[in-house]
């Protein structure tokens, strides 16, 4: 079963312990996120208050879920 991904724009809030952050979504819904391996690859520095795009796949409930940050706006 091939998962189709989801791209959302957020906020983040906090940045958390191994490279991780949580996130709010637009919706308001707050979950945690990782920089891609791209961005740690090229140093781009994520801080609190950016607003941040990310990847979801559809195939996990979204209080669970972890998303990937892949692009800061």
């Amino acid at each position: 079963m091939k998962t189709h991904i989801i791209i959302r724009k957020g906020e983040v809030l906090e940045s958390l312990r191994d490279a991780k952050f949580k996130v709010r979504l637009d919706d308001g819904q707050e979950l945690r996120a990782y920089s891609s391996g791209k961005m740690r690859l090229n140093h781009i520095k994520i801080l609190v208050g950016d607003n941040v795009t990310l990847e979801l796949r559809d195939d996990m409930n979204i209080k669970n879920q972890v998303c990937r940050i892949t692009r800061r706006n």
